[in-house]
């Protein structure tokens, strides 16, 4: 695979010289533009005190920050906070804000709806909630515990009683540690023993009468090696930073 480079701790601290060398002079002033802050402007916004009357807040638009004036339903006390009285109209109201809600449906005026054991009227409809799955439209087609074991007895009644264990498939994969290669598998695995081949990377297991290839390696071909990564030099990153 090609070579890559990569920016290594001395790369690093290179280039960080390079960018202090751009932006601050030598004498640690910082230097971001030509329009730096200056003492006449800190002077100027200084100048800016509370009561001066020197600077007025523009009106908030629509599309612009600026100042407001309380409107119906609103209050503002001596210290600046802005208070809600009450008294105006609101477009939405969030539903956790709202205040003494009603527990009950009579509580909201619907008073043709109610829940009477287990029957829902409305208006002059009304739905009795089943009590069996027999009384469900698609509930004809149900299976009990019963029928379930019944299946199950059934579906398993062919198979071989020595690969069942209080009702549990025995026949399960058991790993049993590595070996160095195929041939040192042993002869007499039983039924899902697996290895795994040293020589291969392989896993295989005993399916009864033969060895079954389970997984087989990772090919590694397309992974950067370490060998492969090289410091990016000084030189190139200083035709990074002339570029």
């Amino acid at each position: 695979m090609a070579e890559k480079n990569y920016l290594d701790d001395n790369g690093l601290l290179y280039f960080w010289q390079k960018i202090k060398g751009i932006f601050v002079q030598k004498d640690g002033s910082k230097v971001l533009s030509d329009n730096n802050y200056t003492t006449e402007e800190k002077n100027k916004l200084a100048g800016i005190e509370e009561g001066a009357n020197n600077y007025t807040l523009p009106a908030a638009t629509s599309s612009t920050i600026g100042g407001v004036k309380p409107g119906a339903g609103l209050e503002v006390l001596s210290d600046g906070t802005l208070n809600a009285t009450g008294g105006g109209t609101a477009d939405a109201v969030d539903w956790s804000n709202v205040q003494s809600k009603p527990t009950t449906i009579a509580g909201y005026g619907i008073t043709d709806a109610k829940i009477e054991n287990k029957t829902i009227t409305l208006g002059k409809n009304s739905v009795t909630v089943p009590t069996n799955t027999n009384e469900l439209t698609n509930g004809a087609g149900y299976q009990t515990a019963s029928d379930v074991d019944g299946k199950i007895s059934t579906a398993t009644a062919g198979l071989a009683t020595e690969d069942y264990v209080d009702g549990k498939v025995s026949s399960v994969y058991k790993y049993k540690g590595s070996v160095a290669n195929q041939s040192a598998l042993p002869s007499n695995a039983e039924l899902g023993d697996v290895y795994n081949l040293e020589d291969t990377g392989m896993n295989v297991a005993w399916n009864g009468t033969s060895w079954d290839e389970l997984g087989s390696t990772v090919d590694l071909s397309d992974y950067q090696k370490a060998s492969e990564l090289i410091a990016i030099s000084n030189g190139e990153i200083d035709d990074i930073i002339a570029s």
